[in-house]
């Protein structure tokens, strides 16, 4: 209130110095008419045919607009006209005058405004009607400017190679013409703002410095993410009728993806059809036209995409997909192979150069010309093929390196944003939506995050919904783009070649300028936000009576949803269910490789060989203490039945003082106790013993070797069977385990390593998995310890041939 009263003050002796001085007022008000215009203009969505048709006129003829709103402008202003005097010789007591009604309006106003305490703000709406020869304007109580607007064109009929039908509809609703000579003579449009805003939605923008406790809330629930990702549902879906024409049905990768009529690309060359499945999108700070999203081009539509790109003179394109996925096709290839030319119409592109920046995208550069054109352009390809359709993907980190290199290159600059005049970037997946509005929502949302310091992720989306449908398709998507944003945030990059790997690892474990933490701490905090523990109202079955006693602790209790069902039966055991306390993790290239289990109790025997069994484990990793009523030993020393098994113990070999090999045949029992060889497996295990004296770098060493001579190579000769880890709670060394061999499969596959994407994952399965910093950082220390000292070639499948049998 004080700072209206100093701003209404501040005004009068303004208003009065102009007045004084003989400086008129009317250029003062010319502007803001003509910002108002201005702001009326940019928010135009044209609806026809009964107030279903809607469209932002959005790249109008420059002059005519100019023309337009310089018209609009003068009859706004002759129809409020006031006689300002506007004589150099205005007295010192007219100022006065001007400055005493001022102040009595201030008091008016003041009195006016504690009246209304408490009532309901009421939004200020504009209707204006926007005719050839007079406007006239009014307020409504919605919200929304609703302008209808009543336009002679010079130019009668619809121009173009368009089908009968289609200028049938085009008459109804002129969609997609870049100048007015090519509207019809007459349109009554209304125009409404299909957006919503902050207040109809109920959110608003996060600051940075509360991001990390949004996603802790989202995610410290089932469904946190679920329901909010609900409420992005459009309520009514914007018209589609364009593509629904026979005549565009066969251009629709897909039946149910179709692109909205206000927002529709239309291809204005006269070189064939005018439609193609595509939707500009807006961008940072709602720029117009800022992407394209599109569907991937099917055969039939390759010439009309790269029309496309050339109309639209766009220099970037994004792929998020495999031509072949799933053994589906995803998306015809249409660009020609390095080094080779393709004519698509009157298109020409040659594949100049093709550089794989990382093992999970492409940049290839491609040199586009047109019949009749002078003009060679230089279009970018940034090819991300590492994100399957409707599947999760691990790290973002390869996204934002390559939103960062297609920044840098379009400016020449790191990290700088493109500015108004820039074609927009066009992005396609398969259907264009799902991972589509993923990355688009990703690089807007930096932008955003870098100069406005706040992410707007829930009512971005939302606006997303309104120009393209099924944006952001899945929960998982909308998820991964809240978590990506946590992440970059607050570490930047987490994925790394080995020798950067080993640069960054001394920057981490040093402390963090004046900071009290080390960079791994950090990273190690950042768990607790995106992971935290659940209050979850269902899928905890070992909170069941009957499954309580088979827990070492009510605190760590698998989810449902990543726990193996116990399959084979017990007779004559009343207390026997399908529950064990035990979770499913993936491989670095190969789903559900590992199993990862609590110490077996006494009365857990049975259902431990129960789950190595049902799932095929031929390797048992365990981490064994010296306290035998702690960690009993749940094999027999020579030959046993538990349950419905025969165990047989064929031999032992002391590898070391922490390191022990057994060799176990199990064999499941009929229920008349017969043993088949159908129902036999051969079963290795291999015991860390006393493992609470074995620290540092040592325990680093011993995991490490142990994973290169004995669990790889045995795993090799099976890739189907599964690997059982335990450890007291299978959430500590376990974690380190499995972490550590999925750490080692990627330095060996892709030349790159990620430890804190692979725990992340593992936390997703299993609650606080590697669950100490000194855990975390175990990991960072036998990674290293790998890449300085490199294994040997890996041996051949007869060199690997059950090498430890051959010892017992």
């Amino acid at each position: 209130m004080k700072f209206s009263v100093v701003l209404t003050i501040l005004c009068s002796f303004v208003a009065a110095s102009y007045r004084a001085n003989g400086k008129p007022l009317e250029n003062v008000r010319r502007k803001a008419l003509q910002a108002r215009v201005r702001f009326s203009w940019n928010n135009v969505q044209l609806t026809a045919f009964k107030g279903s048709w809607r469209q932002e006129y959005q790249r109008e003829d420059e002059n005519k607009k100019e023309h337009i709103l310089h018209r609009n402008t003068r009859n706004l202003e002759r129809e409020r006209e006031i006689n300002f005097d506007e004589s150099k010789g205005q007295s010192l007591y007219e100022s006065l005058l001007v400055f005493i009604g001022s102040m009595c309006v201030l008091v008016l106003s003041l009195a006016i405004c504690s009246g209304c305490c408490g009532r309901k703000k009421k939004r200020k709406v504009s209707k204006v009607k926007l005719n050839e020869g007079k406007d006239k304007s009014s307020e409504d109580k919605d919200g929304t400017f609703i302008t209808s607007v009543s336009y002679n064109a010079n130019n009668g009929g619809v121009e173009g190679s368009q089908s009968e039908e289609t200028k049938k509809l085009l008459q109804r609703n002129p969609r997609g013409y870049h100048t007015y000579e090519n509207l019809p003579n007459t349109v009554q449009v209304e125009v409404l703002s299909s957006e919503p805003s902050e207040e109809e939605s109920g959110r608003s923008p996060i600051r940075k410095g509360l991001l990390a406790n949004e996603v802790q809330k989202l995610a410290s629930t089932d469904n946190g993410y679920k329901n909010e990702f609900e409420e992005l549902r459009v309520p009514e879906t914007p018209n589609q009728e364009f593509s629904q024409l026979e005549a565009n049905k066969p251009k629709n990768r897909f039946k149910n993806i179709l692109p909205y009529d206000h927002t529709l690309v239309n291809l204005t060359d006269g070189e064939g059809s005018d439609y193609i499945n595509a939707s500009y999108i807006k961008g940072y700070n709602d720029r117009e036209m800022a992407y394209i999203a599109t569907q991937g081009p099917l055969e039939s539509t390759v010439v009309d995409f790269w029309r496309m790109i050339w109309q639209e003179e766009s220099k970037e394109i994004i792929m998020l997909t495999n031509l072949v996925e799933n053994k589906k096709k995803k998306c015809w290839q249409y660009w020609p192979n390095q080094g080779k030319s393709n004519v698509y119409g009157k298109i020409t592109v040659r594949n100049v150069s093709e550089v794989k920046e990382t093992f999970q995208y492409t940049v290839r550069c491609l040199e586009v010309s047109k019949e009749g054109e002078e003009e060679n352009r230089i279009v970018r390809q940034y090819h991300f093929g590492a994100w399957s359709d409707m599947s999760d993907i691990a790290s973002a980190t390869p996204i934002w390196e390559l939103l960062k290199q297609l920044r840098s290159e379009r400016k020449q600059q790191p990290e700088d944003d493109d500015v108004e005049d820039s074609a927009p970037i066009v992005v396609h997946c398969s259907a264009g939506c799902g991972r589509t509005g993923t990355v688009i929502t990703m690089d807007v949302m930096r932008q955003m995050m870098k100069y406005d310091g706040q992410v707007d992720v829930f009512n971005f989306v939302k606006k997303l919904r309104t120009q393209r449908m099924n944006m952001v398709q899945v929960v998982t998507q909308y998820r991964f783009i809240y978590e990506s944003l946590l992440i970059y945030m607050r570490l930047k990059r987490t994925c790394f070649p080995p020798s950067k790997f080993l640069e960054k690892l001394g920057d981490w474990e040093t402390k963090l300028g004046d900071s009290t933490i080390s960079g791994l701490n950090k990273q190690f905090q950042l768990f607790e936000y995106l992971h935290p523990e659940k209050i979850s109202k269902h899928g905890k079955s070992g909170l069941s009576t009957e499954n309580q006693a088979k827990n070492r602790s009510l605190d760590i209790i698998p989810d449902d949803i990543n726990r193996p069902l116990l399959q084979t039966q017990v007779f004559d055991d009343e207390t026997s269910t399908n529950y064990i306390n035990a979770s499913f993790f993936n491989g670095n290239s190969k789903r559900s490789v590992f199993l990862a289990t609590q110490a077996p109790m006494v009365n857990t025997y049975t259902d431990f060989w129960r789950m190595v069994f049902d799932y095929d484990s031929s390797i048992i990793v365990g981490f064994h203490g010296s306290d035998r009523d702690t960690f009993p030993n749940y094999w027999p020393s020579d030959s046993a039945e538990l349950g419905p098994f025969a165990i047989d113990n064929n031999g032992e070999e002391v590898v070391s003082d922490n390191l022990t090999i057994r060799a176990f045949k199990l064999c499941k029992l009929s229920k008349d106790g017969a043993k088949s060889p159908k129902n036999t497996r051969e079963i290795k295990q291999y015991c860390i013993n006393n493992i609470e004296n074995i620290h540092g770098d040592q325990l680093a060493i011993l995991l490490v070797e142990l994973i290169n001579q004995h669990i790889r190579p045995r795993h090799q000769l099976n890739q189907e069977n599964r690997i059982t880890v335990h450890c007291e709670y299978g959430i500590g060394l376990s974690g380190v385990f499995i972490a550590l061999y999925n750490a080692i499969d990627m330095l060996k596959d892709d030349n790159k390593v990620d430890v804190f994407t692979i725990v992340k994952l593992l936390r997703i399965n299993r609650f606080n998995m590697v669950d100490s910093l000194e855990r975390y950082q175990l990991i960072y220390n036998a990674v290293k310890y790998y890449i300085n000292n490199p294994p040997e070639a890996e041996p051949t499948e007869e060199e690997q041939e059950e090498p430890t049998y051959a010892n017992l």
